[in-house]
């Protein structure tokens, strides 16, 4: 008797939301902003969240697959509601941090949830906010279903959005201990770089990709940063 009112409350509740939806009242991000409950299922690249007994099917990236307790565990998860015409889908972060910065992937045009999911099942935050910030097109590239052109106005668009310190502040990781130490030539073209006024995020993502590095003077490597920032 008690699953067929949960039953019922479930199909209540979905025929509420189709309703909502239907005439406008729901958009893409409300209504559902976070799921506590029980893993019951999960598959490939999504999980089933049991909530009072009723099942939320969610889709998560392979990084947020991965990082889930065994099923039966309780969980929660940070979620964006989707709402089309043919239908309506929950995405899925362990972090608050993770879907602010998957809200802001999506914001690039033609970029889709499944394309950002796709970038941060590759990527971890802070790798790609690098990337961003050192415009590297063809590593961001690498993400399933991001080709070049996506990738170029994924920096274009993104690159005044993102910050890489804040974005390792939040996540709880020390930009110190994370980007690379200031020692040999790179180190000192970055200590120049930071003495200019520019901050180490921007330092070090202007001077990484460029090949053999040690091989060049300073002078060198702060006219191909230069090149970069400009």
């Amino acid at each position: 008797m008690r699953e067929k009112y949960r039953k019922k409350d479930a199909d209540a509740c979905a025929k509420d939301i189709a309703g909502r939806a239907e005439n406008g009242r729901v958009k893409n991000g409300l209504m559902i902003s976070f799921l506590d409950g029980v893993l019951e299922e999960m598959d490939r690249e999504s999980v089933t969240i049991n909530v009072g007994g009723i099942g939320f099917s969610v889709f998560m990236g392979a990084a947020g697959l991965s990082s889930l307790p065994s099923v039966g565990s309780r969980v929660k998860l940070h979620t964006w509601f989707q709402v089309r015409e043919d239908g309506m889908s929950l995405f899925g972060f362990r972090k608050k941090e993770e879907l602010e910065l998957f809200k802001k992937i999506i914001s690039v045009s033609g970029v889709g949830p499944k394309g950002a999911l796709g970038i941060l099942s590759v990527f971890s935050p802070e790798d790609f906010v690098f990337s961003i910030a050192a415009g590297d097109a063809k590593r961001i590239a690498k993400a399933p279903g991001i080709g070049k052109r996506t990738a170029e106005r994924l920096i274009l668009e993104l690159k005044d959005k993102v910050s890489a310190e804040e974005a390792l502040a939040e996540l709880g990781k020390d930009p110190l201990q994370t980007l690379p130490p200031e020692e040999g030539i790179l180190g000192e073209a970055i200590s120049a770089l930071v003495a200019l006024g520019y901050s180490r995020a921007e330092a070090a993502g202007a001077l990484k990709g460029i090949e053999e590095p040690e091989t060049k003077e300073v002078q060198e490597l702060l006219q191909l940063a230069f090149r970069q920032l400009m």
